[in-house]
């Protein structure tokens, strides 16, 4: 994985590598947490099934608002979803996406409402 930030010469925007495991992490299980978003969970949601081949089936314990999926690969990539106020479950397609690891992200009004580990498996 490729990554960049700033470095202690002359405070320059510099590029460095890191490894990771198998299961995307260094050497914590929270790894895959984003610092640049604040972390305020605020509700939850359950995923089916996971792995996951063709679809996921999205379930999330408050409907008084809407929010956005962000199904995010450890690659960079990142597909948004919407649920609808009201809305407690929804099914998404997955076929399209890779093999590999993901982040699913539960974000409600701007604070993050759940996030879970999700594997993708054709």
């Amino acid at each position: 994985m490729v990554a960049g930030g700033k470095g202690d010469i002359d405070d320059k925007f510099v590029g460095w590598i890191v490894k990771v495991s198998a299961n995307g992490c260094m050497d914590s299980l929270d790894c895959l947490i984003s610092a640049v978003e604040s972390v305020e969970e605020v509700g939850g949601m359950e995923v089916f099934p996971n792995p996951a081949n063709q679809t996921l089936q999205i379930t999330r314990t408050a409907v008084d608002k809407s929010a956005q999926l962000r199904i995010i690969g450890l690659t960079g990539t990142l597909e948004e979803f919407t649920i609808q106020q009201g809305q407690n479950s929804t099914t998404i397609s997955v076929s399209h996406l890779p093999n590999g690891m993901y982040i699913g992200t539960l974000v409600e009004e701007g604070k993050i409402a759940a996030r879970q580990k999700l594997m993708i498996l054709h």
